[in-house]
């Protein structure tokens, strides 16, 4: 199970999803179609889930909702530059893994209230 452990992660082709339909079709399980296109069974079922509409998994559709996600990832950045330093100076200094998760360290910082704190999703995606 070396589901590409050494290569670099790269997207699902067009080609692939169309594999991917085509096995569905057949009624093949996640697991052999992620062990024929040498990828984990989770990446597959996250593809399928994503990309289905109307209850089935159609390839040509799969591949511009992919696009579409790929050119709308910019706009969860921050897009003022100054408008959360304060925040990004706290959330850094706050910030541990360990002990303080990042829902944690969020609301700490937002008991202050002249901090400008971003929403959570746009933190996670940050």
């Amino acid at each position: 199970m070396n589901y590409n452990k050494n290569n670099k992660y790269k997207h699902i082709n067009e080609v692939e999803r169309s594999y991917i339909k085509f096995e569905l079709n057949r009624n093949k399980s996640i697991r052999s179609i992620a062990k024929k296109l040498d990828r984990s069974p989770s990446t597959i079922m996250r593809e399928i889930k994503r990309n289905t509409s109307l209850g089935t998994y159609d390839p040509i559709v799969a591949n511009i909702k992919a696009k579409k996600r790929h050119r709308h990832k910019y706009y969860f950045r921050f897009l003022l530059p100054n408008k959360f330093d304060k925040f990004t100076e706290l959330f850094k200094n706050k910030y541990d893994k360990k002990y303080y998760g990042v829902k944690a360290t969020l609301h700490e910082i937002k008991k202050d209230p002249n901090i400008n704190c971003p929403s959570l999703r746009t933190i996670y995606n940050w």
